[in-house]
């Protein structure tokens, strides 16, 4: 599959999956930028963006001064 018809299926910019691709480290099969049917799974479950914050597991208490 090219970029473009995987981009077609997951509705999701070329140059997009051209950076998701990347920063998997996933190459193409040829120079023709031909990928393996398995990579539409992979790329759709990718979760983009900052990570959330940590929550505190015990909270902070006020002692008297």
């Amino acid at each position: 599959m090219t970029l473009s018809e995987i981009s077609k299926k997951l509705n999701v910019p070329v140059n997009t999956l051209r950076q998701r691709m990347l920063r998997m480290g996933i190459k193409p099969i040829t120079k023709e930028a031909l990928y393996s049917e398995s990579v539409l799974p992979l790329l759709s479950n990718i979760k983009m963006g900052r990570p959330e914050k940590a929550k505190p597991t015990t909270p902070k208490t006020k002692g008297k001064k």
